[in-house]
């Protein structure tokens, strides 16, 4: 069933039937891009390996891509609250360390701060919720 499996992340399908047999091949799927090829049973092993390597690193700049595609610098409380309240996503901004203003922007928002970057700015803006002087940028985004 290949809806199961599918459902279980697994990243290759090798199909085989009574031609692959006949043609001492198989049909592999690669689950990311949907392509399909028919590869011979000699080497296969290595094959697998050398795709698995590939998908890996597909899916981890696809994911790398929509990160960035998905993150907002901003500056503002309105415009913080236009993008979590919006189509969302991961909004960056400078933040003054003040528990108060993280529960200010879950309640309004329902977003808290998802990390806080190992790699800081020197310099901080002031802190997006309460304007005071920043202390760290920090990641915001809904929880879902």
């Amino acid at each position: 069933k290949f809806n199961e499996w599918e459902q279980k992340g697994v990243p290759v399908r090798i199909e085989i039937g009574p031609r692959e047999v006949d043609g001492n091949t198989v049909i592999v799927q690669r689950r990311d891009t949907l392509e399909k090829k028919a590869v011979s049973l000699e080497g296969i092993e290595t094959f697998i390996e050398e795709l698995l390597v590939e998908i890996q690193e597909n899916l981890l700049e696809r994911a790398r891509k929509f990160m960035a595609d998905n993150t907002f610098d901003v500056e503002t409380y309105e415009r913080f609250k236009e993008i979590v309240n919006g189509d969302g996503g991961f909004v960056r901004a400078s933040w003054c360390g003040e528990v108060a203003c993280e529960e200010q922007a879950k309640e309004e928002t329902m977003a808290t701060i998802r990390l806080l970057p190992f790699d800081q700015p020197e310099t901080h803006r002031p802190c997006v919720v309460c304007g005071k002087p920043g202390k760290s940028l920090a990641v915001f985004a809904k929880a879902y």
